[in-house]
């Protein structure tokens, strides 16, 4: 009986890993510092840029490199946490957890385990060591259980040794390094930490934060949605060291949750209530849901699994069409997108209803272009979108496409021109392929001109 009201009281804990505080200040600007629970705002700005909707910017003073990027701002600590308390280090003499093995353990997408320490301090890294390794292992079982529950599998693309044990690097920081999100990456990045084929899961040896990460606001569907494309930082201080808290923070640079999903709380978590990125969080504080009833889904993600994390979504849902973490390509098992080129590339009009192809228009035609998608093989490709981009004379866009192709690899989009084009040489460019296609770095037609005489 004692042991059943321990593991209760335990996940009663956990479920409020990230409570809300719910001050007035916080509706219309930057919230007051809560050290004790971790958050603080010092070098974030409340955000006009729409990427960051609902979070902060880092500080552009001082013009560090890490100025204007985007995050959701610092989670707040459980009550009962002690953020200023250290946790202790994991018993055991080596690793425990989930790991997995990809390929040589470095190259590729992957996710580099990051211990951070300050000058003027001692480094604990030996210390804490296993610990590390083992809270990594623990990120990649939430992985998998979270994609066993819709038939799937997914794991964390660690940088890891011959072991398949995830590889932590040391890193001292300068005396002040760690103070705020902001200088702990303008130091790192300075320090070469900035890899677009890495996320940094950073153990930061402080008392600061609980947690808190980037985010890169793009709900776009397929491989180039942004969370694909670039490094961010997850970090979790060592009062909030575990193995949940950096799995929260790392599924934020991965790109969960988008202010578009069904249940967003409209600060890039969710309103489904037992569910590892779901809280009543700034700058809306919304009501939760409990749309899941079992508090073990605190150590899982998505509730439901239509809001950021589905290895198999429903044809024609919300992560069937947008940005869906569990296709990101850091994580082993997502699925990798056909390289495929464009075959054909041609602008036409209709006339009565025809479409007659031609490179000649006058001003207010309407422009209709046409391409076509094929793979490797030269077999059409079905499940791409093609974007693609309509020059005017000088260089100037006049309209970009999203186009998504049919069963035979073809799309078409139209252009209409105004009167004030005037003559010369427009063109038509491919700027990319995305949902079950990339594009190719060969075989592909990128422009095809046409004029205004």
């Amino acid at each position: 009986m004692k042991r059943l009201f321990a593991l209760v009281v335990f996940v009663l804990m956990v479920v409020s890993v990230f409570a809300a505080i719910r001050p007035a200040e916080a509706q219309g600007g930057k919230p007051p510092n809560r050290p004790a629970k971790g958050l603080i705002y010092d070098g974030l700005d409340v955000s006009t840029n729409p990427a960051c909707k609902g979070g902060f910017t880092i500080s552009f003073k001082g013009n560090g490199r890490a100025a204007g990027r985007c995050t959701h701002g610092p989670d707040a600590a459980q009550d009962s946490t002690n953020i200023a308390q250290d946790v202790a280090p994991i018993t055991n003499t080596t690793p425990v957890g989930t790991f997995v093995c990809d390929g040589d353990g470095a190259s590729g997408k992957r996710a580099q385990v990051i211990y951070a320490y300050q000058a003027g301090t001692t480094s604990r890294y030996s210390t804490y060591l296993v610990s590390m390794q083992s809270w990594s292992g623990g990120v990649n079982t939430i992985f998998k259980n979270s994609a066993a529950e819709t038939a799937g599998t997914r794991a964390v693309r660690f940088v890891h040794d011959a072991n398949c044990i995830p590889t932590v690097l040391e890193v001292q920081l300068s005396s002040t390094g760690l103070s705020d999100l902001g200088s702990m990456e303008n130091e790192l990045i300075a320090l070469g930490f900035n890899d677009n084929n890495h996320k940094y899961v950073v153990f930061a040896d402080a008392h600061i934060y609980c947690g808190i990460s980037d985010i890169v606001g793009d709900d776009q569907a397929g491989a180039s949605n942004g969370n694909n494309l670039s490094f961010e930082f997850a970090r979790t201080d060592n009062g909030c060291w575990s193995d949940v808290i950096p799995a929260h923070e790392l599924m934020h640079s991965l790109g969960g949750v988008q202010l578009s999903a069904p249940h967003s709380s409209g600060g890039w978590h969710c309103t489904d209530g037992y569910d590892r990125m779901c809280y009543s969080d700034s700058p809306y504080y919304p009501t939760m849901t409990y749309a899941c009833t079992n508090t073990a889904y605190v150590f899982m993600f998505d509730c439901g699994h239509d809001d950021y994390f589905s290895t198999n979504p429903p044809a024609g849902s919300y992560l069937a069409t947008h940005w869906n973490s569990a296709n990101n390509q850091f994580l082993i098992g997502a699925p990798v997108p056909s390289l495929a080129h464009i075959a054909s590339l041609i602008t036409g009009k209709y006339v009565r209803g025809t479409w007659t192809a031609t490179d000649s228009f006058k001003m207010k035609d309407t422009v209709v272009v046409r391409a076509r998608v094929l793979d490797q093989n030269n077999q059409p490709i079905a499940g791409a979108s093609v974007t693609l981009i309509v020059r005017n004379p000088d260089g100037s866009t006049q309209c970009t496409l999203w186009l998504n192709n049919d069963a035979n690899g073809n799309v078409e989009g139209s252009c209409a021109y105004g009167s004030r084009i005037g003559s010369g040489t427009s063109n038509v460019h491919v700027n990319g392929l995305s949902g079950n296609a990339t594009l190719s770095a060969t075989n592909a037609v990128i422009d095809h001109s046409f004029t205004h005489p």
